[in-house]
């Protein structure tokens, strides 16, 4: 007996295909439990022309998306992070914050699942990423890198270096192996005459 699926099934296929199977399957399991109808003259014109319509409107999806990666492709994504020492970044850019990045700079909406990274974004520069908008299509798009905490770190680095170029003074000349003690004034302290 021929009869077109009304559901997807693991074993005979999916929706709107037309399958043979027995008769006693067909009537004991399949037509009672809505998961198929016979395959009449009427029937299948019906599923025919819901074929041809859902190709046509895949067709247009599949259009719209090729479409969208073309435009995402010319499009750079800014992100400014913290950067520690030779361009590094405190921890990672994600995928969260490149949607938000996406939705914020170009106004276009896309979920944080369908955006993937080859490799962990930890230092600054253009790095590739890739947007998932169908099945068959993804967009290809440059995420650049930017510190924001350069200056803070060389403000930061130079009064460390004056003060650790003071404390040399300090040094008594003698490599014995032990570290000289100072008191609070920095003035060195006689460890055997307190003791």
């Amino acid at each position: 007996m021929n009869v077109i699926l009304t559901k997807d099934h693991n074993e005979l296929g999916v929706n709107g295909s037309m399958v043979k199977v027995s008769e006693g399957y067909a009537r004991n399991y399949l037509l009672p439990n809505n998961m198929a109808v016979r395959a009449t003259a009427n029937v299948m014109a019906h599923y025919e022309s819901r074929r041809k319509a859902r190709s046509k409107k895949e067709a247009a999806v599949i259009e719209d998306a090729n479409k969208r990666a073309e435009e995402m492709s010319k499009l750079v994504v800014l992100a400014t992070v913290r950067v520690g020492e030779e361009g590094r970044l405190y921890g990672t850019v994600t995928t969260k914050e490149i949607a938000a990045l996406l939705q914020e700079q170009h106004g276009i909406e896309v979920d944080k699942k369908h955006i993937s990274i080859a490799s962990p974004i930890k230092s600054v520069g253009l790095h590739s990423i890739s947007i998932k908008l169908h099945p068959e299509i993804s967009a290809q798009m440059q995420v650049d890198v930017q510190g924001d905490g350069e200056e803070e770190y060389e403000e930061f680095v130079e009064p460390v270096k004056e003060v650790a170029a003071s404390n040399d003074s300090y040094d008594d000349g003698y490599d014995d192996g032990y570290a000289d003690e100072y008191n609070d004034n920095n003035e060195e302290l006689d460890v055997d005459a307190e003791a």
